[in-house]
């Protein structure tokens, strides 16, 4: 019975919580029971209670010591309870008031009262700094510090800030809004990473730049990889994730194979990764994170750390290599995958791009469930099972390099209409792209003129939650969805909700007014 009860618990628990417990502890007083029956389930004595002085029924005094027993409840627990605890998860009702209140339904000025609502400064004046400062970033996203602040001592003040708090302590309390914005969906929320380089060869004088490029290039910036959370239509809630680091030098690719993961740049994709799983834990069971990457994600390692937690984000990666082979027959996935039976088939209108004028696709979609060998240099971390999902482009026009996906994905795939859906879940990767345009040519971060990489990184928390904040007003309320007819929506307008239209007019019309004559292709 014992037993029994403590394999319910963690479901339960998480069920009306909203958190999963991870260890399970008891005491015993030995001086009248031994806990053979917690041994015989399992529990591990792990030591005694100093003691503390108690009165017995005929009022002498004595110290009662008791046996401590635990239980694991994860086989990571060790890890687990050395992490920073995370904010708790608002009630539902809860979250969808704070929804609301970050939207700026009251007061669109107020809403960085909203997002910063949990930083926590050891000074009063600094929350009130970034509470202005994010406002007057967002009224000017293109302005310099100095115009933004609209006076020399609102500039002074604004330095003074990036020279005295991280970037950490800036994006902590947005990732916990972003929580918030997550806890009020359901279904499932996408946490889409990529990397980019902000360039500030511009600004020779920065102190603790890298290199951006390789030994022939000048280039000097940083670069940042960041995690993004949508939902399925399209609609970003703001980041769960932002690493930004400077290289210390070119030439480490020479020796990459010889290093473990976490020492190369690679590990970027696991701690994105870890996360989401932060994340996941924090909502519960009521929603789902699915870690989505391009094709650099595409790392044996990356899968096998995806599947080593229990409860963990679900992964959705676009496959970098077509030669990974299957464990068993050593036949190459795609080779297979071309050699079973055409599941699905759709026309695609595909966009006008480049050079490439707009045509309709057809693509034909296999899917299966396969256990994929590890490569030769990681033979050790055992084979790994996955779903592949194969898109490809039948009768391509002549000169048009026909279109050719391969997705792996740790979400279970039965029917066709399951496989499509995670198409067009991938498809959502494009948003962290368009929200590095807009970091970059919205909020002009790479014209940021400050004396040192750190108080940039400090400036660069800011508009990455300003940009986050645009994001959101391209497409608010999430209306509809996308069809596989690329470019048309279902829904209508009296379903958008969130963030009010003037709030959204009036940063785009700052956007515009402040506006620059155009100097490369990717301005907005």
């Amino acid at each position: 019975m014992l037993a029994r009860v403590i394999r319910r618990l963690p479901d339960d628990w998480e069920k009306a919580y909203g958190v999963r417990p991870v260890l399970v502890e008891t005491y015993v007083d030995v001086k009248r029971h031994q806990g053979t029956c917690y041994r015989a389930a399992n529990w591990q004595p792990v030591g005694h209670t100093r003691g503390a002085n108690s009165t017995d029924r005929r009022g002498g005094r004595h110290k009662s010591r008791k046996a401590i027993l635990v239980y694991p409840l994860q086989r990571n627990f060790r890890t687990r309870l050395c992490e920073e605890p995370g904010p708790a998860r608002l009630p539902q009702a809860a979250a969808m008031r704070h929804q609301l209140e970050l939207a700026g339904t009251h007061d669109p000025q107020d809403w960085t009262k909203c997002e910063f609502r949990s930083a926590k400064f050891s000074d009063r004046r600094l929350h009130r700094r970034l509470c202005t400062l994010a406002r007057a970033f967002h009224a000017q996203p293109r302005a310099p510090i100095p115009q933004a602040c609209t006076d020399a001592a609102g500039a002074r003040a604004a330095y003074r800030f990036f020279d005295k708090v991280k970037m950490d302590a800036i994006l902590e309390p947005h990732y916990v809004a972003t929580m918030n914005r997550a806890a009020a969906e359901s279904g499932y929320v996408l946490a889409v990473n990529d990397t980019t380089g902000l360039n500030f060869t511009a600004h020779p004088a920065t102190e603790g730049l890298g290199p951006l490029k390789n030994k022939a290039s000048t280039a000097q910036g940083l670069w940042m990889h960041a995690t993004l959370l949508f939902t399925t239509q399209g609609t970003a809630l703001g980041l769960i994730d932002a690493q930004v680091w400077a290289r210390k030098g070119v030439g480490k690719a020479a020796r990459r194979h010889e290093l473990p993961i976490a020492q190369k740049e690679s590990g970027k994709w696991l701690k994105s990764f870890d996360a989401a799983a932060r994340l996941q834990r924090q909502l519960g069971a009521a929603v789902t994170v699915v870690h989505i990457g391009d094709r650099e994600s595409d790392i044996y390692e990356y899968f096998v750390h995806a599947q080593r937690e229990p409860h963990a984000p679900h992964a959705l990666v676009r496959a970098d290599s077509q030669q990974r082979k299957l464990d068993a027959s050593e036949q190459q996935v795609r080779e297979h995958l071309l050699s079973s039976p055409l599941q699905a088939e759709c026309l695609v209108e595909i966009p006008r791009h480049k050079n490439c004028a707009a045509r309709a696709a057809q693509l034909q979609m296999r899917f299966a469930t396969v256990d994929l060998q590890a490569p030769q240099r990681h033979r050790h971390l055992g084979s790994i099972r996955l779903t592949v999902i194969y898109v490809s482009e039948q009768n391509a026009p002549r000169g048009i390099e026909p279109i050719e996906w391969m997705l792996w994905t740790t979400l279970p795939v039965d029917t066709e209409e399951q496989a499509w859906e995670k198409v067009d879940w991938y498809k959502r990767r494009w948003g962290i792209e368009d929200f590095h345009r807009t970091l970059k040519s919205g909020c002009r971060i790479e014209d940021r003129q400050l004396t040192t990489a750190d108080r940039l990184m400090s400036c660069l928390a800011v508009d990455l939650v300003v940009a986050a904040r645009i994001e959101q007003m391209k497409k608010p309320g999430g209306v509809g969805g996308t069809s596989r007819r690329r470019g048309t929506t279902t829904g209508s307008v009296q379903d958008a909700r969130g963030l009010p239209s003037v709030a959204a007019l009036g940063t785009l019309r700052a956007m515009i007014v402040n506006r620059e004559p155009r100097r490369r292709k990717e301005d907005l």
